[in-house]
C-alpha cells in the first residue's frame, strides 16, 4: 500500500509532497531563534494562479533556548491541485522576516489529489504457450488526471470469484504499460477472475475486474470405452 510520496527537491528548488487529503499539517523547524523567542508564525500559501496569501497566523510560545523547536500549522486546502507554502515567525521582540512578494519561492509544494484513477480491463484471455501451462493476455487503460501514476503504478491479481478473494498475479508492480503477460504455474488453478489497480502519487489506488472469468484449462477431455455389458439400455 502506498500512503503518499514525498520528492526530493532538485537543486534550487523545493521538495513536493502528495497527499490524498485536503486537510494537512505544515511543520517547520526553526532555522534561526533570536534571544527573545518566538510568539507568533504566519502561513503564506500560494496556489500558483492568485499570488500569495496570508492563510492565518498562531500563537507560539517557543522561548530562545527551546530545545523544541518546531512549529505545526494546519491547512485545508479548497480543492485539488498543488500548493506552495512559506512559514515566517515572529519574535517577542516584534521582528520578522518580510512578508512574501510575487516570485517569492515557496519553502515546500504540497500536491493534493483525492481523486483515485480510473482503471479499465479491457482484455483478459487464456491461450497456449506457456512454459509451465497456459498463458494469459490482460490488457487495460488507466486514466490519471491528478498527481500522477507511479513508476510502478500497476498491481495485477486474480481471484475465485468476481469479490475475490484476490492473490497477485506478480511478485510486484508493474508499469503501466497497458499489457501484461501471465504465464500460469498453478496445475490446480482452471478459471479466474483478472482484477488491475492504478496507484497514483498521493496513494490513491482505483481498481476494475474483468467481467468474464478466464478459463484456464485450454484441454480437452477424452475417453477411452473399455466394455459394454449387456442391461441398462434406454
Amino acid at each position: 500500500d502506498y500512503d503518499g510520496m514525498v520528492v526530493p527537491a532538485l537543486v534550487g528548488q523545493p521538495p513536493t509532497e502528495y497527499v490524498n487529503r485536503v486537510d494537512v499539517t505544515v511543520q517547520s523547524k526553526l532555522a534561526k531563534v533570536t534571544r527573545s523567542g518566538v510568539k507568533k508564525a504566519y502561513l503564506w500559501v500560494t496556489d500558483g494562479k492568485t499570488g500569495w496569501k496570508l492563510h492565518h497566523a498562531d500563537d507560539q510560545h517557543i522561548p530562545g533556548n527551546a530545545t523544541d523547536q518546531t512549529i505545526r500549522m494546519g491547512y485545508t486546502a479548497p480543492a485539488n491541485g498543488l500548493y506552495g507554502f512559506l512559514v515566517i515567525p515572529e519574535s517577542n521582540a516584534g521582528t520578522k522576516q518580510p512578508d512574501p512578494i510575487p516570485g517569492t519561492p515557496p519553502q515546500f509544494y504540497v500536491y493534493v489529489d483525492t481523486q483515485p484513477p480510473a482503471v479499465q480491463v479491457t482484455r483478459a484471455d487464456a491461450g497456449p504457450g506457456g512454459a509451465a501451462g497456459p498463458r494469459v493476455t490482460v490488457e487495460w487503460q488507466v486514466t490519471e488526471t491528478g498527481s500522477g501514476l507511479l513508476p510502478d503504478s500497476v498491481f495485477l491479481e486474480c481471484g475465485a470469484t468476481k469479490d475475490g478473494p484476490w492473490r497477485p498475479i506478480t511478485d510486484r508492480r508493474a508499469e503501466n504499460s497497458g499489457r501484461y503477460t501471465w504465464d500460469v504455474d498453478d496445475k490446480a488453478l482452471w478459471q479466474c477472475f483478472i482484477r488491475v489497480t492504478a496507484t497514483d502519487k498521493a496513494g490513491n489506488s482505483g481498481s476494475h475486474v474483468f467481467a468474464r472469468e478466464v478459463f484456464l484449462d485450454l484441454e480437452k477431455p477424452a475417453a477411452v470405452i473399455e466394455k459394454v455389458t449387456p442391461g441398462g439400455g434406454a
